[in-house]
């Protein structure tokens, strides 16, 4: 009977930490990694919906950006 818990007992230490360690390394790398391309995404004009409707936004490559509306234009970096 020692020797059944014994195996059972180390069966199922095993199992738990091989669970455990099951896809870690991969969903860490994903998480690490930065999008090479989020910068081109938003690159671009805009143009306002819903509350922002008639708004227009212009991102540039130089990390500037144009905010027109009907009163106003604002611009800046980011």
């Amino acid at each position: 009977m020692k020797t059944f818990r014994l195996l059972a007992t180390s069966l199922l230490v095993a199992l738990s930490m091989g669970i455990s360690f099951c896809g870690d390394d991969v969903t860490n790398e994903i998480i690490q990694q930065e999008p090479d391309n989020i910068l081109e995404l938003l690159l671009g004009t805009w143009q306002g919906t819903s509350e922002a409707e008639g708004e227009i936004l212009t991102f540039n490559e130089d990390n500037t950006y144009t905010e027109r509306s009907e009163n106003e234009t604002l611009s800046g970096t980011f």
